[in-house]
């Protein structure tokens, strides 16, 4: 399995391409990259994604896509946790992962908002 991810290099400012080829980190970074996916936005998973546009708009978090991402990913893991972070005004998740190998993984995750 192999999964591409977007980083910012921090000494030159510039984004750089990772090419992730283990298993844990194609989940856990796939895992990133979905939260940060508009729901429908993808043509071959069209069903994955969560909808922060629509939710800043109607000021209702979008609980439900998340835990549809939480269950479509949590066989890949021993643990994974997924906690909304009340204090951001733009759907913002905590997530804590505890891999089958027992690595541990916490981020912070801003879901997708479109400029303009």
């Amino acid at each position: 399995m192999r999964i591409y991810h977007k980083i910012k290099n921090e000494d030159t400012g510039k984004e750089e391409w990772l090419v992730l080829t283990n298993d844990d980190d194609v989940y856990i970074f796939g895992l990133i990259q979905v939260l940060r996916l508009v729901y429908g936005e993808s043509p071959f998973y069209s069903s994955y994604g969560i909808p922060a546009v629509e939710t800043i708009a109607t000021s209702i978090y979008p609980d439900y896509y998340v835990s549809l991402v939480k269950d479509q990913f949590n066989p890949y893991f021993a643990s994974l946790d997924i906690q909304r972070d009340t204090s951001q005004h733009d759907p913002t998740y905590n997530v804590n992962i505890i891999t089958n190998n027992g690595q541990t993984f916490s981020d912070t995750i801003n879901g997708s908002v479109i400029d303009g």
